[in-house]
């Protein structure tokens, strides 16, 4: 019986660590996806700040970087892909949202990047 139980065992081996592998991937592109999102907003932001105008293609685009960003990570950190999903919110309408607003939903760039930054340097 025990023997059986170890030959088992013993054969799981290969799925378990392909489940890891797997695993490892979906963790990378959920980062990969969330730094982009924060480097092309950050990026943006910055062309703001030097005195370019308002581009509704950019903001249509950081849109749509942040809700890709929310369905990966939704694997590891549920909290983390709803402030995505609330960063893609916003991106679809900014003028709609206050400092105040900002800051009570959580999703101010800075917070969203240190639970990233977070995330990112759990083993």
């Amino acid at each position: 019986m025990l023997e059986l139980l170890i030959s088992k065992l013993i054969a799981l081996l290969p799925t378990i660590s392909s489940i890891t592998k797997e695993n490892h991937e979906i963790r990378k592109n959920a980062l990969s996806s969330i730094s982009l999102a924060l480097t092309e907003t950050y990026l943006y932001y910055s062309r703001l700040e030097r005195g370019e105008q308002k581009d509704l293609h950019t903001e249509a685009q950081l849109a749509k970087l942040w809700a890709a960003s929310a369905v990966p990570i939704s694997f590891f950190d549920k909290d983390l892909a709803e402030s995505c999903e609330r960063k893609a919110g916003y991106w679809n309408n900014p003028e709609g949202y206050s400092k105040e607003r900002v800051a009570s939903l959580g999703i101010e760039l800075d917070s969203v990047k240190k639970r990233y930054m977070e995330l990112l340097l759990k083993k």
